[in-house]
């Protein structure tokens, strides 16, 4: 029996496949950012494939207005939320956290008096920007529509059958707005390749490090895209992040080939 290697060459063994690193994570920016504009950034900053799969935004806003805290009931609250939901053409139901405390009073009507503010949240729907919302109720016309839904939801209240109204007649210059702020939350998934033989804890270090809220750099490239578009830009940033690298082991190199002739 006469055994001899071919003058084939060896079919080489496949290289190590690449294997997969995923991060995911959730992060709140004080200031308005698209999904569009956080994917393009945190697809720059760390080299990988961005999905967002949670996006939504609200705003912190408030209003003074001439009465007393105890004229402040349910009524008086679903007027308030119907006339502030009227004035930013969103739906009532996206009024919440509507909270009053008493207050000194500013206005004509009640010079010595008492008044309220009272401080609400304007919660934007599974991926709706509130970008023009935020910069309507910063307007300083804004005060002046407020007043004309509010008053316009207590008259619908008047005519309705068992229904009391509780917040007075208002005037313009009864009222005034705070300055209303607004925040960004993303819940997103990072995935990219890395080399086969590559350390799990180093890529795993590596990309807490590239998405935690203390990365001044991410915060900054945020910012900058936001302030490009004529936004306000981003004045802070908090995020978590699990970062869950797995690899996959190389399979074993194929056996080589040889061919044997018997003689």
């Amino acid at each position: 029996i006469n055994h001899w290697q071919s003058e084939d060459p060896m079919v080489a063994p496949p290289p190590p496949p690449r294997a997969p690193a995923a991060a995911q994570g959730d992060m709140t920016l004080e200031g308005s950012a698209t999904a569009q504009e956080i994917e393009a950034e945190l697809e720059d900053h760390t080299g990988g494939e961005v999905t967002i799969s949670s996006y939504s935004q609200e705003i912190t806003a408030d209003a003074t207005l001439p009465m007393s805290i105890e004229d402040f009931d349910e009524s008086a609250e679903e007027q308030f939320k119907e006339g502030t939901a009227a004035s930013l053409s969103v739906q009532v139901g996206q009024i919440t956290d509507v909270e009053a405390e008493s207050v000194s009073a500013t206005g004509r009507r009640l010079q010595a008096g008492t008044a309220i503010k009272v401080g609400y949240t304007v919660t934007g729907n599974e991926g709706q920007d509130l970008t023009s919302i935020n910069e309507r109720l910063n307007d300083p016309s804004f005060a002046a529509a407020l007043v004309t839904e509010i008053n316009n939801a207590g008259q619908a209240m008047d005519a309705a059958v068992g229904a009391v109204r509780r917040i007075p007649e208002l005037m313009p210059a009864e009222v005034t707005v705070g300055a209303a702020t607004i925040s960004t939350a993303v819940d997103y998934t990072v995935a990219r390749t890395v080399p086969a033989d590559a350390d799990p804890r180093t890529e795993q270090q590596q990309m807490e490090a590239q998405l935690r809220d203390d990365d001044d750099a991410l915060r900054e490239k945020l910012h900058a895209r936001v302030r490009a578009r004529g936004g306000e830009g981003i004045t802070g940033m908090t995020s978590t992040v699990a970062a869950t690298p797995t690899f996959v082991s190389p399979p074993p190199a194929p056996p080589l080939q040889s061919h044997i002739q018997a003689g």
